[in-house]
């Protein structure tokens, strides 16, 4: 009797891990393997799982033989593998639903960073062609700021966001022409706006913006509504319209 009244509370609980396991499926965990969660370590999948495997896994018991094991039903090792299969589950399936009542947070936060890391590199790049001097920028045969640069950099350690009080070179041919460059705006920079803290100067690749925003779109919209309609040529034969655009 006792034999069928394990057999019994085996079956239960093996149904019970099916059924815990099945909920966690329906909420996107392809398994209960360990996972990791992209928005916080406290929402992702355990990674505790115990190692479902003993010394009486597969009908073997070792050499001390399946009473060390403590018996093949009930309260072996089969038994203890269970509970902790069971356990695991149970504290997936306890992560979903805490997912589910934290919403939308903390998920929205990450959409909202993830949709503004789209826009980065495109803000980072129009700061530095913003802030980028070239050769127009320094006098040809003292090699120093002129005029024209001078007021650049004020414009730049002025009117800049603190983040980005960054003065870009244009990197050309020569190498110790940038390099005397590079060392006299940061001796200006430190000697003018040094309160704002050090020089920050790098070269760049890029080359300053020469048209505001306004007229740039302004000029592009009046391209695109300038452009002829298409249309399909057609001779005037015996071809067809559909071995026009075939054509």
């Amino acid at each position: 009797m006792s034999k069928i009244k394990l057999l019994f509370i085996t079956m239960v609980a093996v149904t019970g891990v099916t059924l815990v396991s099945g909920d966690c499926w329906a909420q996107a965990c392809n398994s209960c393997a360990a996972g990791s969660s992209v928005i916080d370590t406290t929402f992702g999948y355990s990674a505790d799982s115990a190692a479902y495997s003993s010394a009486c896994d597969n009908g073997t018991c070792g050499s001390a033989g399946c009473s060390a094991c403590g018996g093949r039903l009930g309260h072996g090792a089969h038994m203890q593998q269970l509970k902790d299969k069971y356990a695991h589950a149970e504290k997936n399936c306890a992560r979903v639903i805490a997912r589910n009542e934290a919403w939308p947070m903390p998920f929205n936060c990450a959409d909202r960073q993830l949709y503004f890391s789209f826009w980065e590199p495109m803000i980072d790049q129009g700061f530095e062609e913003q802030c980028v001097l070239t050769s127009a920028h320094f006098d040809a045969e003292t090699g120093n700021l002129n005029s024209f640069g001078n007021h650049t950099v004020a414009g730049i350690m002025q009117n800049m966001p603190s983040t980005r009080r960054k003065v870009f070179l244009h990197r050309e041919a020569d190498p110790d022409t940038n390099n005397a460059r590079m060392e006299h705006v940061k001796e200006t920079i430190n000697t003018f706006y040094g309160q704002t803290g050090p020089a920050i100067v790098e070269f760049s690749t890029k080359l300053p913006v020469t048209l505001r925003g306004s007229k740039a779109d302004a000029i592009s919209r009046l391209w695109a509504e300038n452009q002829p309609t298409p249309i399909i040529p057609i001779s005037s034969g015996a071809q067809s319209v559909g071995s026009s655009v075939g054509n």
